[in-house]
């Protein structure tokens, strides 16, 4: 999804953002990668000047990219 991150921090005009709202209602892979880069974020503002363990950082990169991957073929 080529306007993820700029949807998830709302910089996008308003028509994109209301056809990108519902996508990600309807496509559960992009749903889902949706909900990993909000819970990322979160983690990662909660965690600000912290060091994100490895083993934590090479899940949800692998995670990430496993979404990605399935949003592309679904």
């Amino acid at each position: 999804m080529t306007y993820l991150s700029d949807f998830i921090d709302e910089a996008l005009p308003s028509g994109i953002l209301a056809d990108i709202r519902e996508h990600v209602g309807d496509c559960l892979s992009c749903k889902d990668l949706y909900d990993t880069l909000q819970a990322a974020e979160g983690f990662y503002s909660a965690g600000q000047g912290r060091e994100v363990p490895e083993q934590y950082r090479q899940s949800l990169q692998k995670r990430m990219e496993e979404l990605v991957s399935d949003a592309r073929e679904g």
